[in-house]
């Protein structure tokens, strides 16, 4: 566990548990000593994220579905699935692949994971309609999330993630690929 997961746990503990007054003296303290502990970033890190904050990172780019392109130089932290979320993760991707009724609200899920803003949010009660086993995959899948300290995107399935926009959202994947033809006049 890194020493930023740490701390999360920790402030999470103090905020969220009933905590007895011996216990959450211990948290504190654990987590003033690692906020204490914690290496400041080193000078060549601040230079690169001053350099990339000046020059306007990060852009955005295709614009309907609004991914980020992270400037370069930029230091990018990847996120690796563990093995259980990313079996999960595939057997939403599997089903969503699929026309029935349980593969729309799998494409929602990723697609809402994805981008909300562009491609339209999860109704959380759609996990009603989902078999069990479904609804656990999304539930390993949001869990591994809701863990992490910063945003983390599935970049590694972009292509099956575009296929399923062009599937499940068609007038998104047109204006998509509509203002990239514009974009780039070389294209037409």
């Amino acid at each position: 566990m890194t020493t930023v997961d740490e701390i999360e746990e920790l402030r999470a503990e103090l905020r969220h548990s009933h905590l007895t007054a011996p216990e959450r003296r211990d948290a504190e303290a654990r987590l003033h000593d690692l906020l204490e502990t914690r290496a400041a970033p080193s000078r060549e890190v601040i230079d690169i994220l001053a350099t990339a904050r000046r020059s306007g990172w990060p852009q955005r780019i295709d614009r309907p579905l609004k991914l980020v392109q992270y400037a370069p130089g930029l230091p990018r932290r990847v996120f690796k699935m563990d093995d259980t979320t990313r079996a999960a993760f595939e057997r939403l991707l599997d089903l969503a692949r699929s026309d029935t009724g349980q593969a729309r609200r799998a494409a929602n899920f990723i697609l809402a994971w994805w981008n909300a803003e562009s491609l339209g949010g999860f109704d959380i009660a759609d996990l009603f309609a989902q078999d069990t086993a479904i609804a656990a995959d999304m539930a390993t899948v949001f869990a591994w999330i809701a863990h992490r300290s910063n945003a983390v995107y599935p970049d590694e399935y972009r292509g099956e993630i575009e296929g399923l926009i062009e599937a499940w959202r068609p007038d998104v994947w047109a204006r998509s690929k509509g203002s990239a033809v514009a974009d780039n006049p070389a294209s037409a």
